[in-house]
């Protein structure tokens, strides 16, 4: 059984990308055929180390900006020229492929005799490149689409409430295992700026202003890689989550991985681990609520830090117990046999 899985040639360093490759390894692992796909050998991932097996298709890639994206601003010389002369080759017509939910109602034509699944990593981005009016057959409903994978129960409901009749598989995600209980917190405080900044900005200068974070260092991780983030989270007795309509939200898991208590959104599917008796769930977008929260929890930990380090423990212990390496293998599994039966 050949199959491809598409990836975005993005050299961005974001989770959604990191979970295409993963895939790709563990059904190789399970004895299929798999091929991550990109356009070129640059687009390679070069922020976290993999062997993932590839191929490149750069006409795909050709296809995918004028059919769907539709914004090549290069000239029809330019463009006629490198479909002379760029390598046509293209998946076997019987493979199967697996896209990013991402890619709007237009993907259907990019392999058009192949069967298809949807890795949709974020519901909220379902229809994403659709129309108010929208007249074009959704690809949830083609019939060559062997069903979706979603990363969350929050993603499922969603989709089997649109499409009732679609086979939608829950597959888990699984922790690096650099995002470790750390031993030894400090007064420090970290979040991830790229999610909801706006808030994010609110937030601290709030707690700045109020002087409820004297003694605390502040800390904004970005364009690191995830063993510098696990590293950074190590000793971060707080986590401030900025999730915002996520297909999952990895960041808040891999904080209380580390022994860190969240304060923050859930973001829709962190529900399901943003449990009250190990975190501070925040109502979405109340940055008041959010920075008296984190006031309140400073100093708490001041006075007895040992309830605030218990509560990282337990978290720590909970999604661990949930999104560890060994759901994440065998729902894969389970996923991909339950799709393949259509075929």
């Amino acid at each position: 059984m050949k199959i491809y899985v598409f990836c975005p040639d993005s050299k961005e360093i974001r989770g959604g990308i990191k979970q295409l490759y993963t895939m790709v390894d563990r059904l190789n692992e399970y004895g299929y055929d798999a091929c991550l796909i990109h356009s070129r050998p640059s687009a390679l991932a070069s922020w976290f180390h993999h062997d993932t097996k590839h191929v490149f298709f750069p006409y795909l890639f050709f296809l995918l900006r004028h059919i769907i994206i539709k914004k090549d601003t290069h000239s029809f010389l330019f463009k006629l020229k490198k479909w002379l002369f760029i390598n046509k080759e293209l998946p076997e017509k019987d493979a199967v492929i697996v896209f990013p939910e991402v890619y709007g109602p237009d993907v259907v034509h990019l392999l058009p005799q192949n069967p298809f699944v949807i890795f949709n990593q974020n519901c909220y981005l379902t229809f994403h490149l659709f129309n108010f009016n929208e007249n074009r057959k959704s690809p949830y409903l083609a019939d060559n689409l062997l069903g979706a994978v979603v990363v969350s129960e929050d993603s499922k409901r969603y989709l089997q409430y649109v499409y009732p009749l679609l086979s939608v598989q829950r597959i888990y995600l699984g922790l690096d295992p650099c995002f470790m209980l750390g031993m030894e917190k400090k007064k420090k405080i970290a979040f991830m700026p790229r999610k909801l900044s706006e808030d994010a900005l609110q937030v601290i200068n709030i707690i700045q202003a109020k002087s409820l974070s004297i003694g605390w260092e502040i800390v904004a991780i970005e364009d690191k890689s995830e063993f510098e983030v696990a590293e950074e989270l190590q000793d971060t007795m707080i986590f401030l989550s900025f999730n915002d309509q996520e297909g999952f939200g990895l960041p808040p898991v891999e904080a209380m991985a580390c022994g860190c208590y969240v304060i923050g959104y859930m973001g829709r599917a962190g529900v399901e681990y943003f449990k009250e008796e190990f975190c501070s769930p925040i109502l979405e977008r109340n940055v008041i609520e959010f920075a008296d929260t984190v006031g309140r929890t400073i100093a708490e930990f001041d006075c007895t830090p040992q309830i605030t380090i218990e509560k990282g423990r337990t978290a720590s212990q909970f999604v661990h117990q949930h999104y560890n390496a060994i759901n994440a293998e065998d729902s894969l599994k389970t996923a991909w046999e339950k799709l393949l039966v259509k075929k």
